[in-house]
């Protein structure tokens, strides 16, 4: 129940906003996710992460309010396109393949999950003060996508974290889909196929675990994919923005963390 609440919110603000700049959803969906964890993150440092839940739902609510009213106008080939279908199968993959998973490997037990778990027992990032968590120095982005994918779950959920990183994932490399028109579906599917494909020869664990280093990768990736492919407009520009915002917020590396 969860992850439909989840892909609810996240379907509501990427059709939104679709809508508005008149982008393929594919585009928007990143933008709805790069937009998520900056706001709880905000929230999170002010130590109020579970009201940023209720606000973005609160958002969300009245930005499906704004949709119904304005059905009509709604661009129907803007949100029924390549990328939606990508992201579509792939999520519905992820929920089949790790439903009722747990995790295995050492440091996602010894931390990641450790991480994920005390930021959704305690509401709170997992460098506050109440957390158990060891390693406080690193980043957390991708903890608090996993706490919005949690929250509405009335127990801890290790197979959502999994299903919710591959849904991050899906939705980074799910731009470039955004390259074809609609009359291409040959050309789709087979790149469809190979940016699939194309992670696991760099991250062998990019599908099946929840390290942060081939999602900096994709991020680092979509920053370019944005930069040099798309045009420039106030949209891109945001998008860029979050992007980069996100990228040095989700490990601890480079000049600024």
């Amino acid at each position: 129940m969860n992850s439909l609440i989840a892909l609810a919110i996240i379907a509501t603000s990427a059709t939104f906003y679709s809508h508005i700049f008149r982008k393929k959803i594919e585009e928007t969906i990143v933008f709805s996710v790069l937009s998520i964890i900056l706001i709880l993150y905000i929230c999170g440092i002010l130590s109020i992460l579970p009201i940023g839940w209720y606000l973005i739902s609160l958002i969300n609510i009245i930005y499906f309010i704004f949709l119904l009213f304005n059905h009509q106008r709604i661009n129907i080939k803007l949100i029924t396109s390549f990328g939606l279908i990508f992201i579509i199968t792939t999520t519905i993959t992820s929920l089949i393949i790790h439903k009722y998973r747990i995790v295995t490997t050492f440091d996602e037990f010894n931390f990641w999950f450790i991480a994920v778990k005390n930021t959704y027992l305690n509401d709170e990032l997992f460098t506050s003060n109440r957390s158990n968590v060891l390693l406080k120095d690193y980043m957390p982005a991708s903890t608090i996508f996993h706490y919005f994918w949690l929250k509405p779950s009335p127990s801890f959920d290790e197979s959502s974290v999994f299903v919710s990183m591959n849904f991050f994932i899906s939705s980074l490399i799910g731009q470039c889909m955004s390259l074809f028109k609609r009359n291409q579906w040959k050309h789709a599917l087979i790149a469809g196929f190979f940016i699939l494909m194309i992670p696991i020869t760099l991250y062998d664990y990019i599908y099946t675990g929840t390290y942060v280093d081939g999602l900096m990768g994709l991020i680092f990736a979509y920053i370019l994919f944005v930069y040099f492919i798309k045009r420039t407009d106030i949209f891109n520009i945001f998008a860029i923005v979050f992007a980069l915002s996100v990228l040095t917020l989700t490990k601890t590396t480079g000049i600024i963390f």
